[in-house]
């Protein structure tokens, strides 16, 4: 999760350095209206190596990350 809009696709897998192994492709993007009170984590989306170390995605993006998240937080 990301506190910044995104568009998805492409931009968003680069920004959040998601590899395309993990299969996200960021096709479906989502508002979550997390309740005050959650416990999260936030910083900045590492750079992460694929296919086998010979590209790099770089991140740098916003990251969060919710421990316990429930399905009634998302967007329909």
């Amino acid at each position: 999760m990301t506190r910044v809009p995104q568009n998805g696709g492409m931009q968003s897998q680069l920004d959040l350095a998601l590899d395309p192994m993990w299969n996200n492709s960021c096709e479906y993007v989502t508002k979550v209206i997390v309740p005050k009170g959650t416990v999260i984590y936030e910083g900045t989306a590492a750079s992460q190596s694929i296919n086998g170390g010979v590209g790099q995605l770089l991140g740098g993006g916003n990251q969060i990350y919710i421990p316990e998240v429930y399905g009634s937080w998302f967007g329909k």
